[in-house]
């Protein structure tokens, strides 16, 4: 349930542009987990506790890839190449960091890592709706038939890769 959003971000992800920038999905998913967050980090003190924040997981998994979507097209567009490669490696970094700090053990470790987070996205998501660029405008006079025929191509041009069928075996045994 919580990786899922990620496995399937790619449906999505042709329609985001239709809709708004690019800027307005990485500031409102940024704003959204943060609370999520302060929402789970108080779950945690609740007798169903497992349930409730699995739920809230599930939907600050939707948010976040959908921002891994909008942050991708926004450094895409707006950095140069030497920049962008910059930018995935801090963004290796801190991904590699937070695998660190998601190894707190017990019930108030969680609830303090939690409300970090809460301040951090909240806190992110108001800097940003005020320094971060859009990222481009949104596709005026794009309607859902381009974004389906868009999915379509992406989905065609995967599959037309060269040995694309030796890693789907891959995957799928691994």
């Amino acid at each position: 349930l919580i990786m899922w959003p990620w496995t399937i971000k790619f449906l999505w992800s042709p329609f985001l542009e239709i809709f708004r920038t690019k800027k307005f999905f990485v500031v409102t998913t940024q704003l959204l987990s943060g609370v999520l967050f302060g929402l789970a980090a108080l779950a945690l003190h609740m007798p169903h506790f497992f349930a409730v924040t699995v739920g809230v997981f599930a939907v600050v998994a939707f948010s976040g890839a959908t921002h891994d979507i909008a942050a991708d097209g926004v450094y895409m567009s707006e950095l140069s190449t030497g920049d962008q490669a910059r930018y995935i490696g801090w963004q290796g970094a801190f991904y590699n960091l937070a695998k660190l700090v998601a190894t707190g053990g017990y019930v108030q470790s969680w609830t303090v890592v939690l409300a970090i987070l809460c301040g951090l996205l909240v806190l992110l998501g108001i800097y940003h709706s005020r320094e971060l660029p859009s990222g481009g405008s949104a596709a005026d006079g794009h309607s859902l038939r381009e974004g389906l025929r868009s999915l379509k191509e992406v989905i065609a041009a995967f599959f037309t890769k060269k040995h694309i069928w030796y890693y789907i075996a891959f995957i799928v045994f691994y």
